[in-house]
């Protein structure tokens, strides 16, 4: 919701009474993967078409209902981009907070030319941050699943990404999705409206 009178956003949620999506997959590990990867992907291009990225996408964020639907959760960190000052929600995430999901420009380390930062989420950001948690539901560990958190944030952020694994339910398409929407410049990530077209070919 949105008031016109104080500029102020505010978020109305469905009760959910299910798991995150990787408590999810824990228990029905024979589930459909790249179908919830789908509708995750038109969950957010939801949100990308209302100018809003999401900013924290992540397995904890993804929330399935007793019908095996997934649902987007934690808009906490959320970004209307065409009102950049109307959303300041008290008690955000700092964009610099490292993890294997955080884009490389949202780090603040002061990357590369070709990596210009950013001080706020976009919905290149977002697409990272799908790409690392398309990489988890697809193989069932994260990227880089034997190193710490903060170990693997650096790896992800100099660039590393892990191999393709040998069991895994990703094509080579779906593949190269995930190759290019973890890209490190963000310009040469896949729109969700992309991934979609790829995936529900698949």
């Amino acid at each position: 919701m949105y008031s016109t009178e104080t500029h102020h956003f505010g978020l109305v949620y469905e009760y959910m009474n299910g798991l995150d999506l990787r408590q999810y997959l824990r228990n029905e590990p024979n589930v459909g993967r790249l179908k919830l990867l789908t509708e995750i992907a038109r969950s957010v291009n939801s949100l990308h078409d209302l100018d809003t990225v999401h900013g924290g996408l992540r397995m904890v964020n993804i929330l399935v209902d007793n019908d095996g639907t997934p649902h987007i959760a934690g808009l906490g960190n959320a970004y209307v981009l065409s009102h950049s000052t109307a959303w300041m929600a008290e008690g955000r995430t700092s964009t610099n907070q490292l993890s294997r999901s955080r884009a490389p420009e949202l780090a603040g380390l002061g990357m590369s030319p070709s990596v210009p930062s950013s001080t706020h989420p976009t919905k290149a950001s977002d697409m990272c941050a799908f790409s690392v948690m398309a990489f988890e539901i697809l193989t069932g560990q994260p990227p880089f699943y034997e190193m710490t958190e903060i170990a693997a944030a650096y790896s992800m952020l100099n660039g590393d990404r892990p191999p393709r694994p040998d069991h895994h339910e990703a094509s080579d398409r779906v593949w190269y999705m995930i190759q290019r929407c973890w890209h490190k410049v963000p310009s040469k990530r896949m729109s969700v409206g992309e991934v979609i077209n790829l995936l529900e070919i698949e």
